[in-house]
């Protein structure tokens, strides 16, 4: 009775013989694969269709979180401050995570092997990469200023508009190591903004209400870490 309400992997394997899972590599990806993986039997394709499904949802929720942070912060004049400067080039990261490792991880595990070619691999790993440490980068530098603003207070060098994109400028220099948690970070960065940052969460309820986090606009102002900043600007 087992038999009928459990799939059974090795039932599913039964007609395969001495398949690998590289049998299931095109030919000319064959260079590409590490002998390694010639010992380890073709994966249940019931694996692909969860992998598919749940990386197409992972990448909605970050495009369009992301979508909305970048523009919410680019069009409220009281959000253009230098510390969001970075958290807009965070959300830019993070967008074109998804927006480029999505769709083909989608793509390929309909297919249950990669289809677009040797060349298309390397590009596909390449953005990954720059985008991923794009990310970590950028979360870097805002871990400076936020501690720049916490543990030096008003006395703290306020970060400048050209400070902020001097920045934004040096992380691409920065992405040459690996992105350890990238794409993890490109689904749940959107919610932390929402959670942590009282004027996105006003903003956020004027301009798409069915996303808001509160039910009324709340008039609490800037953030601390941003007003923190404007006081220091303003003491200078």
């Amino acid at each position: 009775m087992a038999a009928f309400v459990e799939p059974h992997f090795d039932a599913w394997t039964q007609g395969s013989g001495n398949m690998t899972v590289v049998d299931k590599v095109p030919p000319e990806m064959l260079h590409m694969v590490h002998p390694h993986w010639n010992q380890f039997p073709p994966m249940n394709p019931l694996w692909h269709s969860i992998l598919g499904f749940a990386i197409f949802v992972l990448g909605m929720i970050s495009m369009t979180g992301n979508g909305c942070v970048m523009y919410i912060f680019t069009n409220t004049k009281s959000l253009r401050t230098p510390s969001n400067l970075l958290v807009v080039n965070l959300a830019f990261s993070d967008f074109f995570m998804m927006f480029t490792m999505g769709p083909p991880m989608v793509i390929n595990c309909w297919h249950e092997t990669w289809v677009f070619g040797p060349f298309a691999c390397e590009v596909y790993a390449c953005l990954g990469s720059l985008f991923g440490c794009a990310s970590i980068w950028t979360m870097t530098m805002i871990a400076f200023d936020r501690y720049n603003v916490i543990v030096k207070g008003l006395s703290a060098k306020p970060m400048s508009n050209n400070g902020a994109l001097l920045r934004i400028l040096g992380v691409p220099l920065a992405t040459i190591w690996g992105s350890l948690f990238a794409k993890a970070n490109a689904v749940y960065n959107p919610i932390v903004y929402g959670i942590s940052h009282p004027k996105y969460r006003a903003a956020l309820y004027q301009k798409f209400p069915s996303l808001s986090c509160q039910d009324a606009p709340a008039d609490d102002g800037q953030s601390v870490a941003s007003g923190a900043t404007q006081a220091s600007e303003e003491k200078a």
